[in-house]
């Protein structure tokens, strides 16, 4: 078993030059290790040790063997007694790997609980999830897990783990260990499955999304979430689950929405056509060039859905910078100066169809709708 093996070495109170050795103490077994790892896998490591000093002037000397340690961030609190003893020093002696050595004041012989702070590599992280929806798509059970990986040579005993988000935890890590730890599961989450044309971001395709919310009253009370892949999966009548396809998330903080792709619907056809697209009102420079004009411009959207079940589905368009509505088939909102979206539920084996009528303003140059 490796164990993290801190000597304390006790020198003459007289004077702390003369390196006299007055006794050889090694400090006891760690205590009540707290290790937090952030987003870059920098671990903070805590643990307390018990440690006995003289009176007079002491040196401890810690040493810890194929430990990869920032010693500059290495601190030594006493957690009583503080009145009583004083830290004059902190130094790396030279040629010595992984030591450290602390000049300390006592003004009675003691034995002092120290926490011990400092800094390591070695430890990482991340974060997964699977996410299976019942047979009717209208709930959705979320389970969260969490590989901690131990690339340092130092086993870690009952230690109390802790990430950049979610409840600490306590586990046992040996040197080189990978270990999948389930940090919740939440069930019956309210879930909405969506349908989403957007020739930018998925071309002629009609994307499928999972939409719910990281909120308790949707059935999620943990806070913000941590990044990582999502695998999805759906139940059948006959009590089996089909794999989806997967997603990654980043960090998800409370409140907000979460959407996760599936991939292309195979029952959802989108058709764009351009069904008038005119300049007018062509301002020209003194040569004669054209500089800007304005356009008149009609569009036809078809959908066919050829599913048994209606389907939600959302349409945005791309328009000019500058630009005027003049007549629409359905409601719309417009997203950003550019681009509007429509909000329409198509029901089971029909087609329906989008008609709008824009005036494009002051265009400078070329455009194309929609591209």
């Amino acid at each position: 078993m490796r164990r993290l093996l801190l000597t304390a070495t006790v020198l003459s109170a007289l004077t702390l030059s003369s390196q006299a050795r007055i006794g050889l103490v090694t400090i006891p077994a760690r205590q009540d290790i707290r290790i937090k790892i952030d987003r870059n896998n920098n671990a903070l490591v805590q643990e307390r040790r018990d440690i006995t000093v003289k009176q007079g002037a002491n040196r401890i000397e810690f040493s810890w063997p194929n430990m990869a340690i920032d010693f500059n961030t290495v601190q030594l609190i006493p957690l009583e007694k503080q009145d009583s003893i004083s830290i004059l020093s902190v130094a790396v002696p030279p040629n010595a790997n992984n030591t450290l050595v602390l000049d300390v004041e006592s003004r009675d012989p003691n034995e002092i609980p120290f926490r011990i702070t400092y800094l390591t590599g070695g430890l990482s992280w991340q974060s997964d999830y699977i996410a299976v929806a019942d047979v009717d798509e209208q709930f959705l059970t979320l389970d969260a897990n969490v590989t901690i990986t131990n690339g340092a040579v130092e086993d870690y005993h009952d230690a109390e783990f802790e990430l950049p988000v979610g409840k600490p935890f306590r586990q046992f890590l040996q040197s080189g260990e990978s270990k999948k730890i389930t940090l919740f599961t939440a069930e019956r989450i309210p879930v909405t499955k969506t349908y989403t044309s957007d020739p930018r971001e998925h071309g002629e395709a009609v994307a499928m999304h999972y939409v719910f919310h990281n909120d308790a009253e949707h059935g999620l009370d943990q806070g913000m979430l941590l990044p990582g892949r999502v695998r999805q999966f759906k139940k059948d009548a006959m009590g089996s689950v089909a794999f989806l396809g997967e997603d990654v998330l980043s960090f998800v903080p409370a409140g907000d929405e979460i959407k996760l792709y599936q991939g292309p619907a195979r029952d959802i056809e989108v058709e764009r056509t351009v069904m008038k697209r005119e300049r007018k009102k062509l301002r020209r420079n003194k040569k004669g060039r054209i500089v800007s004009y304005d356009t008149d411009e009609s569009y036809r959207i078809t959908i066919q859905n050829r599913k048994l079940a209606d389907a939600p589905l959302i349409v945005r368009a791309y328009l000019s910078q500058y630009w005027k509505m003049k007549s629409h088939s359905d409601d719309y909102d417009r997203k950003d100066a550019a681009t509007i979206e429509f909000a329409v539920t198509v029901p089971g084996r029909s087609e329906r169809e989008i008609t709008f009528e824009v005036e494009g303003l002051n265009l400078q140059g070329g455009y194309v709708l929609n591209e």
